[in-house]
């Protein structure tokens, strides 16, 4: 799958991998992200790391992105996770989002994650 978009950030390549589109105020399953060598098979340790996650959006009234909550979910097999909050799909847009993981003076970041919230018939439940 192919996906393009003029964020106007950078013209470098970036992995993507579109996560869907939802339904505006839709709170989707927690999303995993799993770290692993340039192998793509051995995982990278992540016991005991910092867990954050970034999201932008192209709509500018899109606040309070990336206030869920990001954990280690299985640190010794380099797998986080991140639960969603409201504001991550309370404005139609296109999104991005991207996990860091930092243990000691090492920083890993993952692919870069889109997803599209549209306006859906009527207010959600």
């Amino acid at each position: 799958m192919s996906i393009s978009s003029n964020w106007g950030l950078s013209t470098q390549s970036e992995p993507q991998q579109h996560l869907g589109n939802w339904a505006q105020g839709a709170i989707p399953a927690s999303l995993t992200n799993q770290y692993t060598e340039d192998d793509g098979v051995t995982p990278i340790p992540v016991t005991g790391a910092t867990v954050t996650v970034q999201i932008e959006c192209t709509n500018p009234a899109a606040t309070g992105l990336g206030a869920g909550t990001p954990t280690v979910s299985d640190g010794a097999n380099g797998i986080v996770a991140y639960a969603w909050a409201a504001a991550d799909t309370a404005e139609p847009g296109f999104y991005r989002l991207q996990f860091w993981a930092e243990v000691g003076s090492q920083k890993y970041e993952s692919d870069v994650f889109t997803y599209q919230v549209y306006d859906g018939p009527g207010s959600a439940p």
